[in-house]
């Protein structure tokens, strides 16, 4: 692998097993459930466009220790209209 000037390197702790295990059992999803990201965006740091599994994504792509801030519901809240979300993840954000 090379750098090029402008090029960077993101470093992201994976978060811990246990708190990967909550967000799972909480939404009912499974660990080894694939999901495809899709965004008009780029540099989010997440796997787009190809399939990555829950587990995997929930351990090290997303904060867990932090809370989600209103404007962040509201954007998955949006995007996840008309989806077949798991019942317990529309209803969490709809009590947001």
């Amino acid at each position: 692998m090379t750098y090029r000037a402008g090029d960077y390197l993101t470093v992201l702790p994976r978060n811990p097993a246990s708190q990967v295990g909550l967000a799972l059992r909480r939404f009912g999803l499974a660990a080894d459930a694939l999901v495809v990201i899709e965004s008009a965006r780029s540099g989010a740091g997440l796997p787009v466009g190809h399939p990555v599994a829950c587990g995997e994504l929930l351990a090290s792509y997303v904060e867990l220790a932090q809370p989600a801030a209103r404007a962040q519901i509201a954007t998955v809240y949006v995007c996840g209209d008309g989806l077949d979300m798991a019942p317990a993840v529309r209803e969490t954000l709809i009590k947001a």
